[in-house]
């Protein structure tokens, strides 16, 4: 019984390429990677390779917003942080719809972002 483990403990993987189904519809785009052979998984991956791009673009552009805010509160200019703020806080709000945040984190992340935006006022 032991040995008899060992040995398919040992042996590889059965190749995927073997493992779909091979109709024309599968044939127009490279399925190598998918470990899936019926419609509906298949499906589940486009959909999910369409919403992790999706979801990418949406967290790049609320970092990239947080990082200007952050820059501009570094250099010290009221007004342009100020206009960084507004921009920052929308696109907080929107990755909350988006889903990309919680809503007590965006708000966490508002209001201390707005005590760094005050203090960059008062401090000059």
């Amino acid at each position: 019984m032991r040995d008899k483990r060992l040995r398919f403990a040992r042996c590889r993987p059965f190749p995927v390429e073997l493992s779909i189904r091979r109709t024309s519809r599968f044939l127009t785009k490279d399925y190598s990677k998918v470990m899936a052979d019926h419609f509906s998984a298949l499906k589940r991956v486009r959909q999910t390779e369409t919403k992790t791009t999706r979801n990418r673009a949406n967290k790049s552009r609320l970092r990239g917003a947080l990082r200007l805010l952050r820059e501009a509160i570094s250099k010290g200019d009221q007004a342009a942080a100020q206009t960084a703020y507004r921009a920052t806080v929308s696109v907080v709000d929107k990755g909350v719809q988006k889903g990309i945040l919680h809503k007590n984190t965006a708000s966490r992340y508002k209001a201390r972002l707005s005590k760094r935006v005050k203090a960059v006022g008062t401090a000059q």
